[in-house]
């Protein structure tokens, strides 16, 4: 149900937040970290930047941080500044009012099953939950190259 832009958004924060005690991370440096093209995470970076969840900082030693807390930031947050969210939830054959009534659609049980636990997923799981749970992203990296290396020599 996400874009890969989404996708690329929700690694990037996540590094962001794993790193975040370090000072700003160059947006180069985001971009190896999370495999994406520099110049298309730029375009992301911006968006959470005018958003408010990243700050940014120029020049030597610049680059992007937390603005706001991770444990304040939902993955809806994030994705909604990619991805219409509220266009994916609505029922293919009806209206918002109407879906849910006793004379609902074929599909409405079985489409809510998927709708309500994406919503419950965008509205809960926050940005602190990911940096904690998932793989730092450089560390991951820094292996893998290790592994590449050894098994090359």
């Amino acid at each position: 149900m996400l874009s890969s832009t989404s996708e690329y958004a929700i690694r990037a924060a996540t590094y962001i937040a794993q790193q975040d005690d370090k000072g700003p991370i160059s947006a180069k440096d985001i971009a190896e970290a999370v495999d994406v093209p520099v110049k298309y995470l730029q375009q992301i970076l911006k968006s959470m930047v005018k958003s408010g969840i990243l700050s940014s900082s120029r020049g030597v030693g610049g680059g992007y941080n937390m603005k706001r807390l991770p444990k304040q930031v939902v993955l809806g947050d994030i994705v909604t500044l990619i991805d219409d969210i509220a266009r994916q939830m609505v029922c293919p054959f009806g209206d918002a009012d109407d879906c849910g009534n006793s004379n609902s659609c074929g599909i409405h049980d079985r489409w809510v099953t998927i709708v309500n636990p994406y919503r419950k997923l965008m509205e809960e799981t926050t940005l602190e939950s990911l940096a904690t749970h998932c793989p730092d992203l450089a560390q991951a990296k820094g292996a893998a190259r290790k592994r590449k290396a050894s098994s090359s020599s």
